[in-house]
């Protein structure tokens, strides 16, 4: 083994190591995930809310819980396919910098798909807060305007920015491609916060409605 195979076998054994710390955490918090999806659903059969029809809180819970299995089956299979091919496939007939080159490009596709949980789960936590705004906001146009609007414009963006960030992993180094992405990426994060900070600041003004309302109704 030459200098050069002994530093690209160091690099791949520390990223390695980085991973398992990686999938480790993911464990840890995919079990808090699933726990609270558990806890969430149970609570709402327990109660009277079950009662009216469909609901978005459990369905809700279900759509996560899913989507971070995906996330989380993909990382461990990840992992495990790089393990497997270059520690234990190994092969004399190739060099190892070329083997190491072939199980990166072979994870490509493990990268591509653990791109779009990560992205609905986002997409998700923007339709739940602004549900929330929505709830305590009833027959008010203006405001379900203008919730729809910012979560339309976060979703649009969002799968956008998902698509190009597949045709960079497909077509790496083009110009047109990695410049949009970036373009898409900000824009698409700056929705997401925008449909928090619209949906926080409705729920504050309504909270602020209520308590003024009761302070004028107690000083009657």
């Amino acid at each position: 083994m030459n200098p050069e195979e002994h530093t690209l076998l160091s690099q791949a054994a520390g990223n390695l190591y980085l991973e398992v710390w990686s999938i480790i955490c993911t464990t840890v918090f995919y079990g808090i995930y699933v726990l609270a999806g558990v806890i969430s659903i149970y609570l709402f059969i327990s109660t009277d809310i079950a009662r009216h029809g469909i609901h978005p809180l459990p369905l809700t819970a279900v759509l996560v819980t899913m989507f971070m299995t995906v996330d989380f089956v993909g990382r461990g299979c990840s992992i495990l396919t790089r393990i497997c091919q270059e520690f234990m496939d190994s092969t004399t007939e190739i060099s190892l910098k070329k083997q190491f080159k072939a199980v990166g490009d072979s994870g490509l596709v493990w990268t591509i798909i653990l791109g779009w949980p990560q992205g609905i789960l986002l997409l998700l936590s923007d339709f739940i807060v602004a549900w929330r705004a929505w709830a305590i906001w009833p027959t008010q146009r203006y405001v379900e305007v203008m919730l729809v609007t910012v979560l339309v414009g976060s979703c649009v963006l969002r799968i956008c920015d998902e698509v190009l960030y597949t045709l960079n992993i497909y077509f790496p180094g083009h110009n047109t491609t990695s410049s949009t992405l970036g373009v898409f990426n900000m824009l698409s994060l700056g929705f997401s916060i925008l449909t928090n900070i619209v949906s926080t600041f409705l729920l504050a003004l309504k909270t602020w409605i209520y308590v003024t309302t009761k302070r004028q109704l107690a000083v009657r």
